[in-house]
């Protein structure tokens, strides 16, 4: 039960993680290729 807890809130951090990276991936190229 509190493996399943721990692995889905590690799962939905990761994927947190992964859509601010992507963001901030995206801003840093939009903004390097606006100058």
């Amino acid at each position: 039960m509190a493996a399943e807890i721990a692995a889905i809130i590690g799962f939905s951090g990761l994927m947190i993680g992964l859509s601010i990276v992507m963001a901030l991936a995206f801003f840093g190229f939009s903004s390097k290729k606006d100058s």
